[in-house]
């Protein structure tokens, strides 16, 4: 039995099925956390003999836990259950540690010059949207249940998934207040306090299955991760959430079933799916989280070359650019924009390679038309065994056009802030 069929959130009252579930929830004899106080019982304890161990309005501390332990050795056939108010004082105590879960994302964040950017104008903003996102008491109470399931696991990357949570909610915000979404969002509160619980709650599926996520082999997590999410899905009718936000995480959980009409669409509807995708992307491969760190600068160059692939939102991943203030790479992918518009023949040029952390080097002709005079005849620039953006399997030559124009591009501006890329020359032949 997992924590998440342990702990159920009522209308009134938090319950645990055994003592097991409220000794994690209390963070009792925990090295690094505070006993978590103010959980006052809501009806007498009592064993299914009749026997009272403590009576209704009793406040649980430290020394009432080392007692039902003691007596849950004593006894092990008995089980207890626990119901435990839902009273103010608790709830602000867990909204204020969400609020400070939140802080320290953004402190250590804006240590890196990369983000400091992005964070600095908008601190108020956060913080305000924070607060009011979390003012509802059941948002809180899912939120910190969320940590409570990740911090009682025996996996300690854990606790990676639900800052990762939180991250991709400030990022999403933080990209929502972007000059990109000025027209969309209008600076409404409302869209991006919705766009916080869109960043927040879709990956509540795989949070309930974190342990079985991570104790499977590495290959198979990030499928089991998505996997979850989908079949997830439904755990989310115990939380109060507008239709507009379940739409969005439906619209996400589809994405990697391959439903992907709605990346070309920015369209309010769409908006908040796209911006979520793009940011929960950047961050699960900038950190690492089912495989090596990647840098920031890598993540976006390749998000870039995804959006010529059509696999992300092109203004989503603008947003994402130039909120890091890669204005570099922002330039370049527009200037790869503005070169394919000059083939003569019909949108045949495609920039070559677009696969990977690698940057296209250079054209070919993907209708291969023998009587464009800037088509290489002699030699094939590349072979592909495989389709990769809009070239299918095959043989391609090379645009004396566009390549040249390029290669200059690349070299003038671009060179010293690749720090790997494929030279023309090293290009299959």
């Amino acid at each position: 039995m997992s924590q998440n069929d342990s702990i159920t959130i009522q209308k009134d009252t938090i319950d645990f099925d055994n003592i097991e579930a409220l000794v994690d929830f209390t963070r009792y004899r925990s090295h690094d956390q505070q006993f978590v106080e103010g959980l006052e019982l809501t009806e007498d304890l009592q064993t299914k003999s009749g026997i009272t161990l403590y009576t209704k309005d009793t406040v649980i501390t430290p020394k009432h836990v080392a007692r039902l332990i003691e007596f849950q050795v004593s006894q092990p056939t008995i089980n207890l259950t626990f119901k435990i108010k839902k009273n103010a004082s608790l709830i602000n105590k867990f909204r204020k540690e969400i609020q400070k879960d939140f802080e320290n994302i953004v402190r250590m964040r804006m240590k890196n010059k990369v983000y400091r950017d992005l964070f600095f104008d908008i601190k108020d903003d956060l913080e305000r949207i924070i607060e009011e996102f979390l003012a509802d008491d059941e948002i809180t109470l899912s939120v910190y249940t969320m940590k409570f399931l990740c911090e009682c696991s025996k996996i300690k990357r854990s606790m990676l998934f639900y800052i990762h949570s939180l991250s991709v909610a400030l990022f999403a915000v933080a990209f929502g207040l972007s000059k990109q979404y000025d027209e969309i969002i209008e600076g409404s509160r409302e869209k991006l306090i919705t766009l916080c619980k869109v960043g927040i709650f879709h990956s509540y599926g795989a949070i309930n299955n974190i342990d079985n996520i991570l104790k499977a082999e590495e290959e198979k997590r990030l499928e089991m991760y998505q996997e979850d999410n989908r079949n997830g899905y439904s755990l989310l009718s115990k939380i109060q959430l507008d239709y507009e936000i379940l739409d969005s995480i439906r619209i996400l959980c589809d994405y990697f079933m391959g439903r992907r009409e709605f990346i070309t669409q920015d369209d309010i509807n769409s908006m908040m799916p796209n911006i979520v995708l793009v940011t929960e992307s950047f961050l699960r491969i900038e950190s690492g989280l089912f495989a090596a760190p990647r840098e920031p600068r890598d993540v976006v160059d390749q998000l870039n070359i995804d959006v010529t692939n059509n696999k992300y939102n092109k203004l989503a991943v603008q947003a994402l650019t130039l909120g890091l203030n890669l204005n570099d790479i922002f330039d370049f992918y527009k200037e790869l924009d503005f070169l394919k518009t000059q083939c003569i023949y019909n949108d045949s040029a495609v920039p070559y390679p677009l696969d990977g952390f690698m940057s296209p080097t250079l054209f070919v002709c993907k209708n291969a038309v023998t009587k464009c005079k800037y088509l290489e005849g002699s030699l094939k620039a590349a072979t592909l065994a495989k389709q990769l953006g809009e070239l299918k399997p095959g043989r391609y030559h090379r645009c004396w056009l566009l390549t040249p124009k390029l290669i200059a591009f690349y070299k003038g501006h671009y060179k010293d802030i690749k720090k790997t890329s494929r030279e023309e020359d090293k290009v299959d032949k």
